[in-house]
Formats: structure tokens, sequence, C-alpha cells
């Protein structure tokens, strides 16, 4: 997960298709009175118990680990005091309900020993063993110790309290966990897949990455150590600082899988590896960004379908194009692969903003038929400086809109609003997706204990928004 916290922060520092970023125009617009199918008030919000905690650093969906129809979601306190020591983290597991998601947490789980930073990246896990029960995975990323993934498994009675599957890479420090994903099926066994990142890992270049795959089965996993599927061979590459599926971006039945590695070549890039009968294809493509500095890659993942063409597509951002401003960038599926180029680009030009720092999809908030995309800006300030703010934009037979139809702001000063963000799923059974946002610096009186909110969607648009913004258009 990329951390947008301090600005000078650690640069946690083969086909190649180049992203030339050159732009046709900067369009400033005001938004009309659009509609607005999330609500503009959280509908639920979880704070930390103690300060430092960092709740709210990763969210997601867990999908439906009780098998009750109801979507769940996941939200990590990685720097959580525990029973196992300072700093062991902790992650939370809150089940959805006809009336939205439930308050205190359903389920934790906390890390090992002290230090461990547990829930520092969190995900849905798919359903890896094929019960029909939704299943999670969440990293750890301690700075001297060897971090690892664990998954637990959903069930009738909700999510099992140990862990079926803990993975390690055999190296301290290589920050293995702080990126995990469901992969989706990738080889079409039925069976859910797991992706998970190592972006400090060194096996003859310094910082260069490496991601590892885990296959579905059942039963789920054996043993606690693996072998590196992949590594990107480039010093300060950070590749597997995101991980993520890709979806099925040719169509060919097989999941797909994308990495970010935003130190790549001085730019950052995406990998994009392709799913088949025999698993995963270990013959990349990769998208180069095209400025440099801009940290493209550093969050990636799939889009959803926005177009609604049957391939899925992906999202990306990058958090310091145009010195910190940040953008985002969708390119989109086809039956050759991912489109070399962006068929989208939203780069609202708020002065060191880090738009892009996180990226998703938001699900179908409105239940059109399109996949909408949310992105986060956690060092956006408006009426207090560092809020943070979090921007959905609406699927189309065209593609995302050029302009947000929802957007929501930390409303406290370094709140960082919008450092983690993507789709909770369908908590309340209403047939429309809603949102998540994590604010891990969020101010309980004077503590930063950290927060976490969700937004629920609807096929009703009684709200408006007025949002001045600025998009760059190929």
């Amino acid at each position: 997960m990329h951390d947008p916290r301090p600005l000078d922060r650690s640069r946690c520092t083969r086909r190649a298709v180049c992203l030339a970023a050159v732009l046709a125009a900067a369009v400033m617009c005001a938004v009309p009175a659009a509609s607005l199918w999330l609500s503009p008030e959280p509908d639920w919000m979880v704070e930390g118990t103690m300060t430092g905690d960092r709740l709210g650093f990763a969210v997601s969906t867990a999908g439906d680990v009780d098998g009750d129809t109801y979507a769940d979601v996941i939200v990590g306190a990685p720097f959580q005091n525990s029973a196992a020591g300072n700093g062991a983290g902790v992650a939370y597991v809150f089940y959805g309900a006809p009336g939205g998601l439930s308050t205190p947490a359903d389920w934790s789980a906390s890390g090992s020993e002290g230090g461990m930073r547990f829930g520092y990246a969190v995900a849905a896990a798919g359903d890896v063993n094929g019960d029909t029960y939704a299943d999670i995975v969440v990293g750890t990323a301690p700075d001297n110790k060897e971090g690892y993934a664990a998954v637990f498994l959903g069930s009738g009675g909700g999510l099992n309290a140990s862990a079926c599957f803990t993975a390690t890479i055999g190296q301290p420090g290589a920050h293995f966990g702080a990126a995990v994903a469901a992969a989706g099926d990738v080889n079409g066994d039925t069976y859910a897949d797991v992706v998970v990142g190592a972006p400090l890992y060194a096996n003859g270049q310094t910082s260069e990455g490496a991601m590892a795959l885990f296959y579905g089965a059942d039963p789920f996993g054996s043993g606690t150590v693996v072998s590196l599927t992949f590594e990107s061979d480039h010093s300060q590459a950070l590749f597997g600082a995101a991980v993520g599926t890709a979806g099925d971006v040719d169509r060919d039945g097989y999941a797909d899988v994308v990495v970010g590695a935003p130190g790549y070549a001085g730019t950052g890039a995406i990998f994009i590896f392709y799913g088949a009968s025999s698993g995963l294809i270990l013959t990349p493509t990769i998208i180069v960004g095209g400025q440099a500095g801009a940290d493209f890659g550093a969050a990636a993942g799939t889009a959803g379908d926005v177009n609604a063409d049957g391939y899925a597509d992906v999202i990306v951002g990058a958090p310091q194009y145009d010195a910190g401003d940040g953008a985002a960038f969708i390119f989109l599926g086809t039956a050759g692969g991912l489109a070399a180029t962006p068929a989208w680009i939203a780069a609202p030009g708020f002065p060191g903003a880090q738009f892009g720092a996180a990226v998703g999809t938001a699900g179908d908030v409105n239940a059109d038929g399109y996949a909408d995309v949310v992105v986060g800006a956690p060092v956006y300030d408006n009426d207090q400086n560092e809020e943070g703010a979090a921007f959905v934009f609406q699927g189309s037979a065209n593609g995302p809109g050029t302009d947000p139809i929802w957007h929501a702001e930390g409303n406290k000063h370094e709140t960082l609003f919008g450092a983690a963000v993507g789709t909770a799923g369908d908590v309340n059974d209403d047939g429309c997706a809603d949102v998540i946002v994590g604010a891990a610096w969020y101010f309980l009186q004077t503590d930063p204990k950290g927060a976490a909110f969700a937004y629920l969607g609807s096929g009703d648009a009684p709200h408006t928004v007025y949002l001045p913004i600025v998009l760059l258009r190929w």
C-alpha cells in the first residue's frame, strides 16, 4: 500500500510499452449540478481505540464471509498494540446487514508479535477452497523482521479465528505482505487465487521487489515458506508495492493479475500477467509511466468493466504526477489484452494532493450496469490542511465520465482521508455497491487514532454536487 503521509517518504527506494504522456488539452470546468448516487455523509464510521493505531490505513471489501448475502468489510490498524506486543497490528472485519455495517467489529485478529504491523494490507481473497464462503487475506510490513501474509477462511458462522495458511518469503525487511489481494481464478480451476507483494525484496538488485501467487485448492495452502513467483530484476523498482486482480482483461475465461512497480525506470510501471489453464504466464506486458518521479503504479487494480463491453479494465494511480498533484489512469481491456495507452486520465491539479495515492473499483454504485471507480487524494487541502478527499467517477458506454459524480472530504486537519479507498461490496444487499474510505491519521479529540467510513450506493439521485476540477485528456 502506498503510504502518503511523509511527502519525503523513503522510496521503499521483457516487453515494455512506453506511456507517452502527451496531453491534448487541460480543460478547466465547473461540474454542473450532477447526480450524486452515494450518500453525501458517511452512513457508517469506525474509529481507532488508541493513539497511533492508524485504523483505516488499509480498507477493503471482505466479500460475504458468512454466506448471508450481505457483503462484509475489513479494516487494518497496523500500528495498534495488542497482547502480542507494541505495534503488532490488528485487522477487523465488520459484517453487513439490512441496515448496513455492524459496530463494533464482529471479528479481529492480531499480528504474531510486536512490530509486525499486521493489517498493513487487507483484502478479500475470494473463495480459495471452494466452500462458497468468501475468505480474506491480511499482510504485514515489519521493518527488520520477516513479513507474512495470512489467509482466514469464511464459514456459515463467520471467519475462522485462526489462519488456515501463513506464507513468508525468507528475507527480513522485504515487506512481504505490504500488498495483498485476490488474484481471481487465474487457471480456471474454480478456486480463487491470492497474490502477495514484497516491494523491498532484494536478490541481486536493491529493492527490486517481488510477487508470489498462491493457487486456491481444497484444502488451501501447505507449508509456510514459498518460492518466488516473479521478481523485477530492476534496482529500486519496488515491484509489488501494489498487487491485484486485473479481472479478465482479454475475456479468455482466466483472471489476469496487475502488479505495480512505482520506482521502475524512474517513472513507475505496471506489469500485466495473463492467466491460462496452466496457471499465470510469467512473461508480463509492462506499461511504463511517462513522467519521471510520478510513482506510476503506486496503486493499481481492477476498475471493473467501466464501459460494459465484457472486458475488465485496469485503474492505476500516480500520486507524485506533476510534483505531487497526482493523476489516475484507466486502461481498457480488449481481445488482444490490456490496451497500451490509457483511455481515461484524471489529473485535477490540486496542489500536492497526491490524487491517485489510492485507486480502485467502486463497484456499480447506482446499479446501471457500468462499474464505477474511486480515487483517493489524501493530501488534498480545502478548508483544512491535508484533510484528504475521495472521488467517484461513473462508468458509461464511453467509459468513466470526465467529472466526479461524488466526493467527500476529511473535514479535519491532517486526517489524510482517502489514503485507502475501495468498494465495500453491497453491505446492505440493496443491489447497489457501496464505498469504503480510510483516514489513518484521523484525529479524535487531539489523538490521531484513525478511522474508516462507508458510504452507501443508491439507485436514486437525491443529492447534487458542484465541484471545480481540472481534467487532462489525451
